[in-house]
């Protein structure tokens, strides 16, 4: 069996704001973990042939991805999903079904979780798949290849005379550590980096699945925490490290679940001799001197940190279970061991009711001055705390969200709270905040001061002129 896995383009991505977005292939290119995760998978457990085509790469268009996949002739076809893409999805899988028609189209990701059911409607699509999709989809190929009813398969989805065949919740693996590595052999993976790093090309690095918090704006799709353990976390650095890459992310969503697993990491790294340079994302309350102390040793440059508010009445409504005095005070910790620190901000949430509530949190981010900072316009999510507020309120329209996805459309614009700021106004408050942060003398200088190589030095400025917004936007295909 020939298997063939996409990760779709992102050309007609949502956007938050009217005429100025900051792109995500300005802020970095990250590889498909997730893809590679189950490409991994079923080579443990079967001889199938697998390969992973990830558009982003090499910006390909609709029907470039048709022509790989007439080339390539696969039998089983997983496209992964996001719901901001989604209309890139559907084009994905058109094209794959007209160069494939006999292949069997199955669409999985996080978009699924809540759109399964309408997901599975679309008369181009064989399957769908809810949750981690390793072992499912594993057992979806072994299905198709030995000639057995899918409809078997945990966590599937299928049509049955015009309804919808669910079977239940799909296995997660308990024990990542049972997980092999992801498949990065099946992708150029040189090629992906981040505006934060030092060197060329990183490697991305999962180390745990899941977030306990319950932030009232945030999607996430589970909340049980899994960790791997320390000794899984450094076999896999030690596999980039063979291929001479020296700089690592860690995606995870919370890195720092607690000060001592940072601490274990950072002295497994030491005791194995990497000498690399390391990020993760973390929160500010699992922040101790004792843990920076031991990351900076083993070689971490950077952590980035969600704050989103500038008052401990704005955290507290959005139930982020931080204060302001522990945005500090963790910030200047890490500042004061040698590392750059990044910070997340979120602008027209509930509590944001006048622009000088905005320009508040723009002058606390430049208190805070971290390193880097990324502003974003809240976004509320189907199923989040927030959206449900909005629809009691009547400041979000119902059906918004269900529309698109039955009938996706490129360009669509996201649901935003005009509660008190209309979309246009959001959009040049998101603007202003940018170039509030970026463009002040002091900061342009340390930032010059900082800079190391031409690879570092092209992306920098390749996001500031786009802060300035004389970028010209990406050509869609």
């Amino acid at each position: 069996m020939k298997i063939l896995l996409i990760n779709p383009p992102n050309y007609h991505i949502a956007k938050s704001s009217s005429g100025w977005d900051m792109e995500i292939d300005n802020i970095g290119l990250y590889p498909p973990v997730g893809l590679m995760y189950i490409a991994s998978y079923l080579r443990q457990n079967t001889g199938y042939e697998v390969r992973i085509l990830d558009t982003l790469i090499d910006k390909l268009s609709y029907e470039e991805i048709g022509e790989y996949a007439k080339e390539y002739s696969p039998d089983l076809i997983g496209v992964t999903s996001f719901t901001l893409t989604f209309y890139d999805v559907m084009e994905t899988v058109r094209a794959a079904r007209k160069s494939c028609p006999k292949a069997h189209i199955c669409v999985g990701g996080p978009h699924t979780f809540y759109w399964g059911d309408e997901t599975i409607m679309k008369p181009e699509i064989d399957s769908v798949l809810l949750g981690e999709a390793e072992i499912s989809f594993t057992q979806l190929a072994q299905a198709l290849d030995k000639g057995k009813d899918v409809r078997k398969v945990k966590g599937i989805l299928v049509r049955d005379g015009g309804q919808v065949f669910r079977n239940g919740a799909a296995e997660i693996q308990e024990n990542l550590d049972e997980l092999p590595f992801p498949a990065f052999d099946l992708l150029p993976f040189r090629k992906y980096y981040s505006i934060n790093s030092k060197e060329a090309s990183v490697g991305v690095i999962f180390s745990s699945r899941g977030c306990p918090f319950q932030c009232t704006y945030c999607d996430k799709i589970t909340l049980k925490y899994r960790s791997r353990s320390v000794e899984s976390i450094l076999e896999e650095i030690q596999l980039y490290y063979g291929e001479g890459i020296r700089e690592f992310l860690f995606f995870d969503d919370l890195f720092n679940i607690n000060s001592q697993r940072v601490i274990d990491v950072s002295e497994g790294i030491i005791r194995r001799g990497f000498k690399i340079r390391w990020s993760f994302r973390g929160r500010v309350d699992q922040v101790t001197d004792e843990m920076v102390a031991a990351a900076k040793k083993a070689g971490c440059t950077l952590i980035s940190f969600g704050v989103e508010d500038c008052t401990d009445e704005g955290l507290k409504m959005i139930n982020k279970a931080i204060t302001t005095d522990q945005v500090l005070r963790s910030v200047n910790i890490v500042k004061k061991h040698g590392l750059e620190t990044s910070t997340n901000w979120i602008i027209g949430l509930p509590r944001h009711r006048s622009e000088k509530d905005i320009i508040e949190l723009l002058e606390f981010a430049k208190k805070v001055d971290s390193t880097y900072a990324e502003f974003t316009i809240l976004v509320p999510y189907y199923g989040t705390r927030i959206y449900l507020e909005g629809i009691k309120k009547g400041v979000l329209k119902e059906g918004v969200w269900e529309d698109f996805v039955r009938n996706p459309k490129p360009d669509f614009l996201l649901p935003m709270w005009e509660e008190s700021f209309s979309r246009q106004k959001l959009s040049e408050l998101y603007h202003k905040c940018y170039t509030g942060y970026y463009w002040r003398p002091k900061y342009i200088l340390k930032s010059l001061l900082r800079l190391r190589g031409s690879a570092e030095f092209y992306k920098k400025i390749r996001a500031a002129f786009k802060l300035l917004g004389v970028m010209t936007i990406k050509k869609v295909k």
